[in-house]
């Protein structure tokens, strides 16, 4: 099995991520960590 890719999506807290964030939903060969506790100015600047 391949080594899955980390992949970090920084976005509002949307009913359409919903599944996604609480891991329902896992993309294939992604290890996904989902942020949306982050002020717009976060996001804007890539969560730094």
């Amino acid at each position: 099995m391949s080594k899955k890719l980390p992949l970090t999506l920084a976005c509002g807290d949307y009913e359409i991520i919903r599944a996604l964030k609480e891991g329902t939903v896992q993309p294939d060969g992604i290890e996904l960590t989902v942020l949306t506790n982050m002020i717009s100015s976060a996001r804007q600047r890539g969560g730094l």
